[in-house]
């Protein structure tokens, strides 16, 4: 039954969502730490716990994007104290999608090596679960390159590009960037004007992980 196997695929991947959303913002928080900020830690995000870092809307938008598009609760980052401050606020904005491009490639990698040694269904729903976690992070990684706040896109873009902070464009971004983004969301058509502005960066990231899994996976085989 349809109802079934949507269901079996939720349970499947439901420990990658879970992973793949808690690193996340862990690895943000963990990266403001480094580099000077003690906001995450008086804040409680110095932590694996999922209850510091899971936002439901963010949970329940990944569920109806077929995993593809969501989000955590963002970690608060005080830029000022941050030492030294731009290169601390483009590793900050870094991190997590960094995170997710780690973990993506040790999933595709367990996947791999599991496969041979693992029989039956049960031992077809574990190669499943590793593929399904490898999935989640990939996107989760290629979402957040969305220039929208509270993604890690908009920390970024406003750091990197000269006049952007403060430009037009970055002031609707900051008032109405999240309400277009949940109406894309929502909308099939408006996944498929989201797929293709991610295009250049799902190329990028799809192919680091094959790279370095594929190279991974000839030296432990």
């Amino acid at each position: 039954m349809p109802g079934d196997d949507f269901l079996t695929r939720l349970l499947l991947a439901a420990p990658g969502i879970l992973i793949a959303l808690v690193f996340h913002e862990y690895a943000h928080a963990r990266v403001a730490y480094a580099f000077g900020d003690p906001t995450p830690r008086l804040q409680g995000r110095l932590t694996l716990d999922p209850r510091a870092h899971l936002d439901w809307l963010g949970v329940i938008v990944l569920l109806m994007s077929n995993f593809r598009f969501g989000w955590a609760r963002p970690v608060q980052v005080n830029v000022y104290k941050l030492r030294p401050r731009v290169a601390g606020e483009l590793a900050v904005s870094l991190a997590g999608i960094a995170m997710n491009v780690l973990l993506a490639i040790l999933f595709v990698v367990a996947a791999g090596l599991s496969r041979p040694l693992v029989q039956g269904p049960l031992g077809f729903n574990v190669v499943r679960m590793f593929g399904l976690a490898a999935e989640i992070n990939l996107w989760l990684a290629i979402f957040n390159f969305l220039p929208v706040p509270p993604l890690d896109g908009w920390r970024f873009f406003r750091r990197l590009i000269p006049g952007f902070a403060g430009s037009r464009l970055a002031d609707w971004l900051d008032q109405f960037g999240m309400f277009a983004l949940m109406l894309l969301i929502v909308f099939p058509s408006g996944q498929v004007i989201l797929r293709l502005l991610l295009q250049p960066f799902r190329w990028l990231l799809v192919g680091t992980v094959e790279g370095v899994s594929g190279f991974l996976l000839g030296l432990l085989s």
